[in-house]
């Protein structure tokens, strides 16, 4: 149903849903949408943490990650490979999984 509406509508629905939580868990909520409803998802999550929103957002765009998050988590395996401020995480990766996964490609 969502894919159907108009960008405002999806924004106004978004929104509405958020109403009233402290929590978002973002579980890769941009794969499947095109690069203008990217930028207006991103906009709403970030205006929404400037409000007081947590946002625990997963991700394997790293770039997204960068954009978007004051700490990171990086799993290897199902677990835990390194986690700190993101641009510690990103400028300085100390696991060698996140060293060799691109992270010093990602913006910073």
């Amino acid at each position: 149903m969502l894919a159907q509406l108009h960008a405002p509508a999806k924004r106004f629905l978004i929104a509405r849903a958020l109403l009233d939580i402290r929590l978002l868990v973002a579980d890769e909520i941009m794969s499947m949408l095109d690069a203008s409803t990217r930028i207006d998802v991103l906009n709403l999550v970030a205006d929404l943490k400037s409000r007081g929103l947590s946002v625990l957002f997963i991700t394997h765009d790293l770039s997204l990650g960068y954009y978007i998050s004051e700490r990171a988590v990086i799993l290897y395996r199902g677990c835990v490979a390194e986690m700190g401020a993101t641009g510690g995480v990103y400028g300085n990766p100390l696991h060698p999984y996140t060293d060799a996964d691109g992270l010093r490609a990602a913006p910073g």
